[in-house]
């Protein structure tokens, strides 16, 4: 994932953006923001006016409907994933020929024993990257 280092950030836009070309969409100013929100929150899975809320606190501008109309051609291209548990729906930036698994644990009092911590992430990212031959990546969400 590209974390919070600028240059992995610009170049996992760089490559989102290619993608999106691929396909044959434009590149406008609501989708480099809403993939931007993605790619800056890869490890935690934002809700549509998650994602709004992020875009207008860092300057832009946008409605929520765009944001859904976005995020529905993103998963579309592969470029984003859906995670829903009940009621609640969180949106996930992703690269075509990776892997990504999350875990996803109730809020409640026994909560802590259902989220995987970094370093088991981690171990778990290696073995099924071994297993699969295939880029790995986790994050989690908690309802």
């Amino acid at each position: 994932m590209a974390g919070n280092d600028p240059k992995k950030l610009e170049q996992t836009e760089d490559l989102a953006f290619k993608r999106m070309r691929e396909k044959g969409y434009r590149i406008t100013m609501p989708r480099v923001q809403v993939v931007r929100a993605l790619i800056s929150n890869q490890a935690k899975p934002l809700s549509a006016y998650a994602i709004h809320d992020w875009i207008i606190t860092h300057g832009g501008k946008i409605d929520v409907v765009s944001v859904y109309r976005i995020t529905a051609t993103l998963i579309k291209v592969g470029l984003a994933a859906v995670i829903t548990k009940g009621n609640v729906e969180g949106y996930v930036f992703t690269l075509p020929d990776h892997h990504y698994l999350f875990v996803v644990a109730e809020a409640d009092s026994t909560a802590d024993r259902h989220v995987i911590d970094d370093d088991n992430h981690r171990a778990l990212a290696k073995v099924f990257a071994q297993v699969s031959g295939s880029n790995v990546e986790f994050g989690h969400l908690v309802v």
